[in-house]
């Protein structure tokens, strides 16, 4: 039997719905095994576990690989140079654990990323927390 690739707007759909429905509604909208649907969700490194809202990590790596975090590939040779041990790593990158602002700056320089690159990254994992800009936020609100 030939599987068929995941198409663009499925992907979405996973990111999306992943915690949300259970397995067996992402199989019948999928129309895609369960063994299929836990293999892709392997494969872009996506978790259904409670996470913290802002994941600086993860948007260090984001910006790195033009919002592709699926294309970084982690070596021996990263964690030694970093100096993170692989458990705590992946942990950060999962968003189970945030991440230091130490980490993210060890992280940014393998990566090669500049200064202005890394404080991008950071801001844009600021701005994504959406206890950020609550609306009882008195910077926001000026009307009082």
């Amino acid at each position: 039997m030939m599987t068929l690739p995941w198409l663009e707007c499925e992907e979405k759909f996973l990111r999306e719905n992943l915690g949300v429905l259970p397995m067996n509604e992402l199989v019948r909208k999928l129309k895609r095994s369960e063994t299929a649907i836990r293999l892709k969700i392997h494969r872009m490194r996506l978790t259904p576990r409670t996470v913290v809202h802002d994941n600086p990590l993860l948007s260090i790596i984001s910006g790195k690989f033009n919002g592709h975090p699926e294309y970084f590939v982690t070596t021996q040779g990263f964690f030694d140079r970093t100096g993170i041990s692989r458990n705590l790593f992946w942990k950060m990158y999962r968003g189970e654990v945030r991440a230091s602002v130490d980490v993210c700056k060890k992280v940014a320089e393998e990566l090669g990323l500049t200064g202005v690159e890394l404080i991008g990254a950071l801001q844009q994992s600021l701005f994504d927390n959406p206890d950020f800009m609550s609306e009882e936020n008195p910077q926001t609100n000026n009307n009082r």
